[in-house]
């Protein structure tokens, strides 16, 4: 009896290639919504959610299960005190569960720590994130050109108002 067999032999682990970001290049506020991207080297199925933790953020961004893909996006929004001078993603976790590729192999830690060279900004974005908030200020002092609040003194205001008060 002759059969044939075409045996694949897969002795590569998963892991994060790169983090990317379609969000163009600017500075971002309360409310304003931030894509994210992880790619593996190879299609991954995970049994839990996929967390990104950046610093300067309220929480993690949640990429949720990934199924026989070679990536997963999450939009995350930004809440009030989210502070973050330029967007750089290190590594991402599970809080519980695995992530593993098709013949079963599991990603391991040090596959969830994305490659120095292949970071958002190693792709020249420039993502800010701004969620706090302008305090009031503490003290406002006024002046008048020349330094005189008495109206009694015309030359002060004569060069900055003509006639008609129009600031020509």
């Amino acid at each position: 009896f002759t059969t044939s067999y075409n045996i694949t032999v897969d002795g590569v682990f998963p892991y994060i290639s790169n983090a990317t970001s379609s969000t163009t290049n600017g500075t971002y506020g309360i409310g304003k919504p931030i894509n994210l991207k992880l790619e593996f080297n190879e299609a991954v199925t995970s049994t839990a959610v996929i967390q990104v933790p950046v610093s300067g953020l309220a929480s993690t961004i949640e990429l949720g299960v990934i199924s026989n893909a070679d990536n997963q996006e999450a939009t995350y929004t930004i809440v009030e005190d989210d502070n973050v001078t330029l967007l750089d993603v290190t590594s991402a976790a599970t809080t519980s569960g695995t992530i593993s590729d098709a013949a079963g192999n599991l990603l391991q830690t040090a596959g969830l720590t994305v490659p120095t060279s292949s970071n958002i900004t190693d792709d020249n974005k420039e993502i800010v994130i701004d969620g706090v908030r302008p305090s009031a200020p503490v003290s406002v002092t006024l002046a008048p050109y020349g330094g005189s609040a008495d109206l009694t003194n015309a030359s002060d205001y004569a060069a900055f108002f003509n006639s008609t008060n129009t600031h020509l």
